[in-house]
């Protein structure tokens, strides 16, 4: 009998349903449990909560220890006292056991994201602790893309320890820098990143421009910003300029506030191996004194890439609703579709293949769940419209894949 093979994709989309058709495989058959746990347990999420439970599973089944390659740590209030005082024996014993080296080298750890919850934005406690006592013994030395996320003040020597950083995103995140870090007398590492992630461009300003540069962006291939203000829009194009001869992905967010909206113009004619751009658009009628991006202003954009570009996908998320005077999601028909399609036409001009994915986002003033369900309605009948009236170019041309992403409906509240 042939052996059994359980073949896997992953989305972000599709997680939880992966998760729970991973258990029942995991029930189903006893050949499938190694695979099946090799999965479940590739990312794990520890709390002060659920360091008991993981630390009984890894008693029970040892081996489970080599699948996890990502490690999620939970701040609450910015404690990390779970951690590193005496009750932490437990958290210890996991740490060792997912930082042993294995036979196979794909199972080490590789992946860590600190995360601050209740409040959003806490320091952490006792720092010092928490880099002499975890961060440096048991993760520093593994780990190639470290997360950071509603965290403030910490302290830079979590980013100066790392030996192999090639990934890092500071999301809603900042740093402190101080005197008594590892690097007083010696120039702090230079880490060659890959990948990096930013909501807020002070952070990796003080890790680019500061007299010790900590980031070099030579090498940078995916590129995720979170859209902050027109002060920033010189230091973004520095960004691209320093890695667009690498550049392979482009991402610009706006991070759930539909006033963050791409407001300048982005140059992009030294990225000649961009394959991936990823663009929020505001579509719509702007309310007195709000900023938007329409579809003239993503053109223009892509206007600036060199003859010879490598793009392929354009994936475009448009908002609409809220902070702008639209009465039905059926305004994004009013946006430029024909000069975009004929930009994209040209793009895609000799190419084998092209993708152009779109999905909305309506942003909904209304709290009420009835409003909220029929606004989705509403939403799907627009992009069907979209579909048909405004990108039958696109759909005809041989080379190009339109994409209907779908619809999401969110309700926006104010801080």
């Amino acid at each position: 009998m042939a052996p059994l093979s359980l073949s896997l994709t992953s989305s972000d989309g599709d997680r939880f349903s992966q998760r729970h058709h991973l258990q029942t495989c995991a029930l189903l058959c006893r050949a499938f449990l190694p695979r099946s746990q090799h999965h479940l347990f590739s990312s794990i999420k520890l709390t002060a909560g659920r360091v008991h439970e993981f630390y009984e599973i890894l008693q029970r089944t040892p081996s489970i220890a080599g699948a996890v390659r990502t490690l999620h740590l939970v701040f609450y209030d910015g404690r990390c006292d779970w951690m590193v005082d005496g009750g932490g024996a437990e958290f210890v014993y996991i740490l060792t056991s997912i930082t042993q080296p294995t036979t196979s080298t794909s199972t080490l750890l590789c992946k860590l994201k600190l995360e601050g919850q209740r409040p959003s934005g806490s320091s952490i406690k006792s720092p010092q602790l928490f880099l002499e006592r975890v961060f440096k013994p048991f993760l520093a030395r593994f780990i190639t893309s470290l997360h950071i996320e509603t965290l403030a003040n910490v302290p830079i020597d979590v980013i100066d320890s790392c030996v192999r950083l090639t990934e890092l995103a500071l999301v809603c995140a900042s740093l402190k820098y101080g005197h008594t870090h590892t690097h007083t007398q010696s120039s702090p590492p230079r880490h060659k990143l890959r990948r990096l992630e930013y909501t807020d461009s002070g952070p990796v300003k003080q890790l680019t421009t500061q007299t010790r540069s900590r980031l070099d962006l030579s090498e940078l291939r995916s590129l995720y910003v979170h859209m902050d203000s027109l002060s920033e829009a010189t230091f973004e194009q520095w960004v691209i300029d320093e890695s667009a001869g690498a550049l392979e992905e482009l991402c610009f967010k706006n991070f759930d506030d539909p006033q963050s909206q791409l407001r300048w113009f982005i140059d992009l004619k030294a990225c000649s191996n961009l394959r991936i751009l990823n663009f929020d658009v505001n579509l719509g009628h702007p309310t007195p004194g709000a900023y938007g991006v329409d579809l003239h202003t993503l053109s223009r954009v892509l206007s600036t890439l060199p003859k010879s570009t490598s793009l392929d996908t354009l994936r475009l998320t448009a908002y609409v609703g809220y902070v702008w005077t639209v009465d039905d999601p059926q305004d994004i028909l009013n946006g430029d579709w024909a000069g975009l399609q004929s930009r994209l036409a040209d793009i895609a001009a000799g190419k084998a293949f092209f993708e152009f994915a779109f999905r909305v986002m309506y942003m909904n003033a209304n709290d009420e769940e009835d409003e909220g369900e029929g606004m989705g309605e509403r939403c799907r009948a627009a992009l069907d419209r979209l579909l048909t009236e405004k990108l039958d170019l696109l759909a005809k041309h041989p080379c190009i894949s339109v994409v209907n992403l779908g619809h999401y409906v969110d309700t926006p509240h104010e801080s």
